[in-house]
């Protein structure tokens, strides 16, 4: 298994490719160089590939992209379900991430359409675990699609996980999860609860059962054990087995036995297994049955036991939760999955070194700035010794806007805000501390040049009624009136529809009916 990468410089203009939305970094300026970190799918890991055959395909296993001022992009991963034969996910996941904090990178993003068996992981792991795949590798949400807040992500994910399963309107789901309740010995009264263990229950073999004469040994000291407590008393399923493990050695005959033991006929007594009121806690009880019932070797159940669930079986149950969840409770299911883009930030580390480190941010002169159509991005990491003099340091910000963007090729540093004194006076004693951003003013940068943002000169307007005011990467239409843009979605457009070939904002639509009789009357008029 072997890596390839593959770099593209960004000054020539067949070598630039305008960074997609759904990277987070179009507001960034054009990095002359970007490196792909690529392992190929199995069936291609020896072959050669032309560098634009390489980035063509879609089938890699891993796709990384990093621009050369330490910003990336996940465009694409791949483990067992995509075609891996040696190496899983979280393999693949774990190369890439030590990749990144190796070569220094200061912040990745991703956007999330993982699925499986049709159903979208962040939304089945956000639900059942609170968090999702790719959050165990500290990545958090990023940008939010629709004006979707972080608080009103965590009230949706919430409102999912608190679901309580009885409510669920798929029979299916409220057949099965009696067998589950039944079989883990818990009440899984939540959405959560009950998810949670569906996803453990695929790495769980069905248990072999134990002779039949220790069987009813061991269920009749627990009913012993039940007797001892008092009639009618309840007794929890962790209590009645350390009452029981004083005189049954065998922890797992025991444990198989409680499990066993639900509406279960031993001797003359019924075991009733029930979630009690107050705590919602399994507890047992017991209950007299009238005439001793003589048995064999083995528990009599007043209803057959429940079948142990295949692999295949909770698949099926796992999809049928996931469905139910989802028609229940729409809007915050579709709010979850509005918030798909993540990032990874490493941030500005200070080593353990004798060296200065400081963020180095363009400041445009009014009449520059007045033409930009973009927020300004983050600045550039400058590393200098800590002796160095304000003016070494002019020349060193210069010198790393110069080398990595395609914007400040001719750029001239000036002067640097943040900082006091003259340029033969050291840093350190001009009032900046490492890990300051500092302002660089200067002259030089090119303006005229297509090769500015990452995501084009362009600067639409957004003005959604769900609130946003920005470029989301969510598929937009603008108004053919006032030149504002919508989410389709918001304006009543689902995605498989064409966009009619006109469309008109409400505002400008509804100006338009009040000014119909008018119109009207002013054509009358002329006739």
């Amino acid at each position: 298994m072997a890596m390839q990468v593959a770099m593209m410089a960004s000054s020539p203009p067949k070598f630039y490719f305008p960074s997609r939305k759904s990277d987070g970094w179009s507001h960034h300026w054009v990095s002359k160089r970007s490196y792909h970190f690529i392992i190929p799918a199995d069936a291609d890991w020896d072959q050669h590939f032309g560098t634009d055959a390489l980035l063509g395909r879609s089938d890699h296993l891993l796709h990384g992209l990093i621009h050369c001022n330490g910003f990336g992009h996940l465009v694409a991963l791949r483990g067992r379900d995509g075609g891996s034969a040696f190496l899983s996910g979280h393999d693949i996941m774990d190369i890439w991430d030590r990749l990144c904090s190796a070569l220094r990178v200061r912040a990745v993003s991703l956007v999330d359409f993982s699925r499986k068996h049709s159903m979208d992981l962040r939304l089945l792991l956000g639900v059942a675990n609170g968090e999702t795949w790719f959050t165990r590798w500290g990545y958090c949400l990023g940008r939010r699609c629709f004006n979707m807040s972080t608080s009103a992500y965590a009230t949706a994910l919430e409102s999912l996980a608190s679901l309580h399963v009885d409510h669920l309107r798929s029979r299916h789901v409220r057949r099965v999860v009696t067998i589950y309740r039944r079989l883990s010995s818990k009440p899984l009264i939540t959405v959560r609860e009950f998810l949670r263990c569906l996803l453990d229950w695929k790495h769980h073999e069905a248990p072999l059962s134990p002779p039949p004469k220790r069987m009813l040994n061991a269920a009749e000291v627990v009913v012993e054990k039940l007797l001892e407590h008092g009639n009618d008393a309840e007794m929890t399923r962790q209590a009645v087995r350390d009452a029981a493990r004083v005189e049954i050695g065998d922890t797992g005959l025991l444990d198989f036995v409680i499990k066993s033991l639900g509406d279960t006929v031993v001797g003359n007594h019924i075991v009733r297994r029930l979630p009690s009121t107050v705590t919602r806690v399994l507890t047992f009880s017991l209950e007299e049955w009238g005439e001793p019932v003589q048995m064999d070797v083995e528990v009599q159940n007043t209803r057959p036991a429940a079948p142990w669930p295949s692999t295949v079986d909770v698949e099926r149950d796992l999809r049928a939760v996931y469905r139910a969840m989802v028609e229940a409770l729409s809007g915050a299911a579709q709010a979850v999955l509005d918030c798909k883009h993540w990032v990874k930030c490493w941030g500005l580390g200070d080593e353990s070194d004798d060296q200065l480190r400081f963020l180095v941010e363009w400041r445009p002169q009014p009449w520059e700035a007045a033409e930009l159509t973009r927020p300004l991005p983050s600045g550039e990491i400058v590393v200098v010794p800590v002796h160095t003099s304000i003016g070494e340091l002019i020349i060193e910000a210069e010198r790393a806007l110069r080398d990595t963007y395609c914007f400040f090729e001719e750029f001239q540093a000036e002067t640097l805000d943040g900082i006091t004194g003259e340029k033969w006076d050291p840093v350190v004693l001009g009032g900046a501390e490492s890990g300051d951003t500092i302002g660089v003013h200067g002259h030089g940068a090119d303006m005229e040049t297509g090769l500015r943002c990452e995501g084009g000169l362009d600067m639409w307007e957004v003005r959604c009624v769900c609130g946003a005011r920005d470029d989301d990467g969510e598929r937009m239409v603008a108004c053919d009136a006032c030149d504002v843009w919508h989410h389709t979605r918001c304006v009543g457009l689902v995605d498989s529809d064409a966009v009619p070939p006109l469309f008109l904002c409400i505002l400008c639509g509804g100006a338009l009916l009040a000014a119909g009789p008018m119109l009207e009357e002013a054509l009358t008029l002329a006739k």
